[in-house]
């Protein structure tokens, strides 16, 4: 059985010759695994502009992780979309501010729509991966 390798230089090495400090990817080497994927909505309104969402990881690092959110309708049609953190407008002077906020246990998400300011409810969709890194050794590095 053959075993295939890709492998992807810097530029201005040969992929052939490159030693492993001059690659950009090596599928010999164990790359990010996801720990955690999920998904959720949150509804802010004039009386409750700003919501939290705590997502648990207890990986005892700050990962790596990629969020993105959407401000929906009332028939889930998506308005404006955004990789956090994420500045979504509602009307030409009404933004909502959404962050993320990475621990070594917990990936939050702060929503927050200009202090009450909204015309009504806004709905929101939210996405989140957080990765874990097979080479890092948490007892040595965490």
């Amino acid at each position: 059985m053959i075993n295939h390798v890709l492998k992807i230089s810097q530029k201005g090495f040969d992929v052939k010759e490159a030693r492993d400090n001059q690659l950009l990817f090596n599928s010999d080497y164990p790359t990010l695994k996801v720990h955690k994927q999920g998904a959720g909505f949150v509804t802010c309104t004039i009386a409750q502009p700003k919501q939290t969402v705590v997502i648990k990881h207890d990986l005892n690092i700050i990962p790596m992780y990629f969020a993105s959110s959407e401000r929906i309708d009332s028939d889930y049609t998506v308005l404006s979309f955004g990789q956090l953190p994420y500045i979504i407008p509602i009307l030409s002077v009404i933004y909502a501010t959404i962050r993320p906020i990475p621990s070594k246990t917990n990936l939050t998400l702060e929503f927050d729509l200009a202090d009450g300011l909204i015309p009504g409810d806004v709905r929101l969709r939210y996405y989140y991966y957080i990765f874990e890194d097979p080479i890092i050794d948490v007892k040595t590095y965490g």
